[in-house]
């Protein structure tokens, strides 16, 4: 029967993933979406694969062909509109947002994007009330305080923008862009001790992350080791 078929397949994508063989994955996955209904999470995470392993295109178009089936599944209108912030067409991100707010005015993804679509902007007043709603409505997510600070940043406000970013960090210690941008903040503010710990872990973990290690060279400056410094 389909169902079995879908759930194997499902299964099996799994493990290739796991396996970190895309292309039997990819496949996999196809075949578990094309088995499902519209309105599934299966074909939602066929089409986030699509966008994570570069495809934007095959991935908005799945995530159209969801929405043009099943005008009301959310998380697909959510995924259009974090495609549309991305490639910077912001009308194209709110219409997706009006959309989403008319049916769920709390939905927690939503707001986060208005907040981020405000700062993209530069309506850093709203973004900054936007988080701040957000963060009330939810004051366990670590997203929603990380962008509190990243909002309060762009407001000028760096002691704020701190201690929201230490919020999500408290929350959710592994979060990158938290915890680089409070360290740049720290080392702004001559606060090298608390940025070379916390920057040592990030370019350990993330060694792909070039903002951390120009920040982790400029700590070391800062504190006059010059020899880790050029090491960096």
């Amino acid at each position: 029967t389909l169902v079995p078929t879908r759930r194997s397949s499902d299964l099996l994508a799994s493990i290739y993933l796991v396996q970190n063989d895309r292309v039997q994955a990819e496949a996999a996955l196809k075949k578990a979406a094309d088995l499902s209904p519209p309105r599934s999470a299966v074909r939602l995470q066929y089409a986030l694969y699509m966008l994570k392993s570069g495809d934007t295109a095959a991935g908005r178009r799945l995530l159209e062909e969801m929405v043009k089936a099943t005008p009301d599944y959310l998380p697909a209108l959510v995924s259009l509109a974090q495609i549309s912030l991305s490639e910077k067409k912001y009308d194209e991100c709110q219409a997706f947002l009006d959309k989403v707010l008319a049916r769920d005015a709390s939905l927690h993804e939503a707001l986060l994007l208005t907040s981020q679509l405000d700062l993209a902007r530069g309506k850093n007043d709203q973004a900054l009330a936007e988080a701040t709603k957000v963060l009330k409505l939810y004051p366990k997510s670590p997203q929603a305080a990380q962008q509190l600070g990243f909002a309060y940043l762009a407001s000028g406000r760096t002691d704020e923008a701190a201690a929201s970013l230490g919020q999500a960090l408290s929350l959710a210690p592994g979060m990158t862009g938290a915890a680089v941008t409070l360290a740049s903040i720290n080392v702004q503010k001559g606060n090298y001790s608390p940025a070379i710990i916390s920057l040592k872990q990030v370019v350990q973990e993330h060694p792909e992350v070039a903002q951390a290690w120009s920040l982790l060279a400029a700590a070391y400056r800062g504190q006059g080791n010059l020899t880790d410094a050029l090491g960096v």
